[in-house]
Formats: C-alpha cells, sequence, structure tokens
C-alpha cells in the first residue's frame, strides 16, 4: 500500500492522503485511446474518502472520453449517497505515452459540478502524468491490448465512406443527407459535411442515434461520449439543436469530426427537431438518445435484431431530488 500512498502524495495536490484502503483491479473495460490499470480507495487527513482510477493511455481519444466512462451501474451512481458528514471524491490518473500529443509533464483538471452525474462523489479531478515516470505498475502487459484497440477509434468513425448514398436508396428511405436552408440557421456541420457519409452492410446494420438538445451544456457532452465510444461498429451519429444560447454550440464543434451531422436552428420543439432527426437517418434502425440520457454500457446497442427485436433489459431515471425510479423492462 506504501508505494501507491507515496505515489499520491508527489502529485501535488492540495490534499495529503494518509492510507490506501483497498486496491483492485480497474474494472472499467478498455476504451479506445486507453485502459484500466487499477482502482484505489483512499483516506486523506480531513477524513475525505477518495476513489482513485489508474489508467494507461496511448491514444488522443482520451481526451473525449474524460467526462464518461463506460462501467456505471445505478447502483455505484445512484443508490450510494452518503449519509454521513464526510465527502467522497474521486481522481482519475492517466499514465500517458507521447503518443497522447500532451505537450506537458503534468497537467491536472477539475470537473466542473455540472458535469458531475448523480450524488456519489463531491468532486472529479483529472490528472494527466506524461510517461516516463516512477511509478509502481507494471505496464509491460498493456502494450499488446493498447497496439490491439488503438486502431478501433470512435464507432461513428470506424465505417466512413466517400460515397455518397444514391439519390435513389435515399427517396426508398425517405430520407435525406442535409435539412434544407433555414434562414436562423446558426451553425451546422459533422462529417457528413466534410464528404463522409455511412451505409448499410450486410453484417452489420447501420444504426441512427439521434439526440436533441436546447441549452443542453450540463449534460449534452457526456451523452456524446456514451454514444462515440459504444464497441458497435456501423453507428452514425445525428444531434439537432433547436438554436441553443448557452455553450451547447461550442460542444458540437468540439466533436464535429466524431458526429455525422448536427445543426442549431429554431424549431417548433422537441417533436419537431426529432422529425428533422428521423428524417436524416439513414440507418434501418434509429434510436432517439436525449441530451440528459448516457448509454450505461460500451456494448448498448450489441443487439441481435434478427432474434431479439424487443432486446432493452431495463431502464433507470433519474431525478436530482432523490426520486429514484428503475424498472425491468424483460
Amino acid at each position: 500500500m506504501n508505494k501507491y500512498l507515496s505515489l499520491l502524495n508527489e502529485l501535488g495536490l492540495k490534499t495529503r492522503f494518509t492510507s490506501v484502503t483497498a486496491v483492485t483491479l480497474h474494472q472499467s473495460l478498455n476504451m479506445s485511446g486507453w485502459c484500466g490499470i487499477k482502482s484505489l480507495k483512499c483516506l486523506c487527513e480531513t477524513g475525505d474518502a477518495y476513489d482513485v482510477d489508474i489508467r494507461y493511455a496511448w491514444g488522443s481519444e482520451i481526451f473525449k472520453q474524460n467526462l464518461f466512462d463506460h462501467g456505471w451501474n445505478e447502483t455505484t451512481l445512484l443508490h450510494k449517497k452518503r449519509l454521513d458528514k464526510s465527502k467522497f471524491h474521486k481522481i482519475i490518473i492517466y499514465l500517458c505515452e507521447y503518443s497522447t500529443k500532451i505537450d506537458f509533464d503534468s497537467k491536472f483538471e477539475k470537473v466542473p459540478i455540472r458535469y458531475i452525474l448523480g450524488c456519489y462523489w463531491s468532486t472529479i479531478q483529472h490528472i494527466y502524468l506524461r510517461l516516463p515516470i516512477c511509478h509502481p505498475f507494471n505496464l509491460s502487459n498493456l502494450i499488446n491490448i493498447s497496439t490491439l484497440n488503438s486502431y478501433a477509434s470512435y464507432a461513428t468513425t470506424r465505417m466512413l465512406s466517400p460515397e455518397k448514398p444514391s439519390v435513389e436508396s435515399a427517396k426508398k428511405m425517405r430520407t435525406m443527407l442535409f435539412l434544407p436552408p433555414h434562414p436562423q440557421r446558426i451553425a451546422e456541420g459533422g462529417l457528413r459535411k466534410k464528404g463522409l457519409f455511412k451505409h448499410p452492410n450486410n453484417e452489420k446494420s447501420l444504426i441512427s442515434v439521434i439526440t436533441v438538445v436546447f441549452n443542453g451544456e450540463k449534460y449534452i457532452e457526456q451523452a456524446i461520449q456514451s454514444i462515440i465510444n459504444q464497441s458497435y461498429k456501423n453507428l452514425e451519429y445525428i444531434i439537432i439543436d433547436g438554436g441553443s444560447t448557452d455553450s451547447t454550440i461550442e460542444i458540437l464543434q468540439k466533436y464535429d469530426d466524431q458526429i455525422d451531422y448536427w445543426i442549431s436552428e429554431p424549431d417548433l420543439g422537441i417533436y419537431d427537431a426529432m422529425n428533422k432527426g428521423t428524417l436524416l437517418a439513414l440507418g434501418s434502425h434509429t434510436l432517439h438518445i436525449n441530451a440528459d440520457d448516457i448509454l450505461f454500457s460500451h456494448n448498448s446497442l450489441e443487439i441481435d435484431y434478427k432474434t431479439n427485436l424487443n432486446y432493452t433489459s431495463n431502464i433507470l431515471i433519474y431525478f436530482e431530488k432523490e426520486q429514484i425510479f428503475y424498472k425491468s423492462l424483460t
């Protein structure tokens, strides 16, 4: 335990850790650009408790996964509200190869409170440490994993083609590639605007995920991250914004290379926006994920549609005033 304690106290945090109470293997499945090493449970001198995740990172994808981590579950996220007065925190430490393209030896980022899901952690902090550094972890057994996964990229960038869907196929599906001009359009972007498209595939049906949003800066980025980091290989993502006046548009621009098509313009409400998204969907299946929704699992879209069209096993709805609705649908 002392070797982990020494690492934490040498990070330069204002907090001084007094003990490491548990060490386990990192529970999250591998994601593009990083894989988990260890998870620590720690106490500091003020009595506050910390969850500390140690991750090995080899790709710049980590910067578009730092708000969302597949492996959430309702028990951890919603049911473990602490009844005592002590605070509970989370720290995520990335041990970064040069291939992550970071240009600093160390970087500390505190996650804004509006991005913290659920009621479990009081604060979340990300720490990026560029290798080589002194640490107690054996990274040699992770190299092969990184080699295999470094080509995985995001779910929305795996099966791109410069070939446009034919006019005939679009008409047959009653769909369109772009929305018609709008006199009050604010912005428009995505992979389609760059001349890159998705197509149905004999082995993998094209799934169209649609998100509608208006002034959703608090939640939209985690929704995006939960979708672009899916394991499913043939996925397109469409976002319809109703003309947001907060930072939503800036967030969409940040993910311009991972979203197939996004647009910001006034609409007639949520159903008008959903209809716009449906008109743009090229997939044989569509899924509406609201701006304040997330997909808990990395393989949420790995569904055998031919044998199990009613696949969904459960739904979880969270209300900020600690009201929780959980219902099994099977």
